[in-house]
This record gives structure tokens, C-alpha cells and sequence, in this order.
């Protein structure tokens, strides 16, 4: 199956979650056709990218219980297992964080990688935390539902919050694909904007962004 069929699967997969969560995100497609890009732009080495996949939250001035905290450390260090229990506990105590339950699946996926030499599809999404927090945590809602269906499914994803007593049991999808989510800040500024997109065109194993908020912010990301 070829990567653009994959990603036409995944679309189909997260058109429901995103519907809910009632947003408006602009899908780009960044598409490798052999070894060479579909969107064309001068790329170096850029500094100050403000990005994560669970080693640090990208909304430092909310909440943070110590159970992320820890597991932000634990997935740091590469200990995907006990950084899957410790966001798991964490949803428990606070189950409105899509920030943590991205993390959570992240930790899953690679915690797969590693244990069972799953495939990880790797997509990006672009939110203005340090902009508008709030904007950014419902994008971070609807990114997190679609992730976790394709994961784990939202009922296994949901029981291994509530009791985190439960074996978690994830098969994937897309014959045992899992799916990481490194999320991006873009503070909501079209320069911040365009310099994550010209990060982002360099990592040829990010195979997808989401986003932006608004339209100029598109726009300038090119």
C-alpha cells in the first residue's frame, strides 16, 4: 500500500473526531515521490522550534500534575512503558488534557516500535499555545480523539484512563500502523508559522501537517 493510500485511510479515520470537536483544520499533505518533495522550499538548519511529543508540554503556564511531569521525564529518557503508565495515571486525575493524551498514545506507539518492530506513521500538528491556549487545546481535542481510534479505539483508550489497573490492549490499524503526533507551537504568529513549516519540509518521516488556526497563518506557513 503506498503512503498516499495510507494517509487517504487516516483522513478517513479522523474526518468524524474533527467534525466533533467542531474545527476547521486545513490539512497539508507533504508527500516524498522518489526522495524529493512535493512542496518545494529552501530548508536549513533552523533554531528555537518549539516542538514535542511528550518530553515537555507546549502550555507551561496551565497545571501540570507531577504524574506528567514524570512521564514527560520517563518518555525523555526513552522509558516508553512506565511513561505510559504515569500519563495514564495522570488522565485519571485529570481527563480533560488532549495535550497528555497525545502523549499517552505516543508513548504507546513507540512503546510498540520497540517491543513488537511496529511501523509508526509520524504526522505533525500546529497549534498557538502560547497564542491562544484555549484554540490550541481543541485542536489538540479532536488530533487526540482521531489518534487515539486509530491507536488503541476511544472505548480501550477511555477504560485504560478510568482504571489504570487495566492491561492496555492496542492493536493499531492499517495492518498494526501506529500513529505518532509531534505537536508544534506556532504561537500564532505567521513568522513563527512559516519557520516551523520550513523545519517541518526537512523531517522526511513526518508524512502530514495539521493545521494552522486561520487562514494567514496557512498562508504564510506556504
Amino acid at each position: 500500500m503506498t503512503q498516499q493510500n495510507l494517509w487517504q485511510k487516516f483522513i478517513q479515520r479522523i474526518k468524524v473526531p474533527l467534525e466533533v470537536a467542531g474545527l476547521f483544520i486545513a490539512i497539508i499533505l507533504i508527500l516524498r515521490d522518489v526522495g524529493e518533495l512535493v512542496i518545494p522550499m529552501i530548508v536549513r538548519d533552523l533554531p528555537n522550534i518549539n516542538n514535542s511529543i511528550g518530553e515537555k508540554t507546549l502550555f507551561p503556564s496551565g497545571e501540570i500534575s507531577s504524574e506528567k511531569e514524570l512521564g514527560m521525564r520517563e518518555i525523555k529518557e526513552k522509558r516508553f512503558n512506565s511513561a505510559i503508565s504515569y500519563f495514564r495515571q495522570s488522565l485519571n486525575l485529570k481527563q480533560n488534557d488532549p495535550e497528555t493524551v497525545i502523549f499517552l498514545n505516543n508513548s504507546i506507539a513507540q512503546a510498540k516500535k520497540i517491543n513488537q518492530n511496529r511501523k509508526i506513521l509520524k504526522i505533525a500538528v500546529s497549534i498557538p499555545a502560547n497564542g491562544e491556549p484555549n484554540i490550541a487545546a481543541e485542536i489538540l481535542r479532536g488530533v487526540a480523539q482521531a489518534q487515539s481510534e486509530f491507536n488503541c479505539g476511544l472505548a480501550e483508550i477511555s477504560l485504560a484512563i478510568k482504571d489504570i489497573q487495566h492491561q492496555l490492549n492496542c492493536q493499531g490499524s492499517l495492518n498494526g500502523k501506529f500513529l505518532q503526533v509531534t505537536i508544534f507551537d506556532d504561537k500564532y504568529q505567521p513568522e513563527t508559522a512559516k519557520k516551523n513549516a520550513k523545519y517541518l519540509v526537512k523531517q522526511k518521516d513526518i508524512i502530514a501537517i495539521i493545521g494552522h488556526y486561520s487562514s494567514p497563518m496557512t498562508l504564510s506557513a506556504g
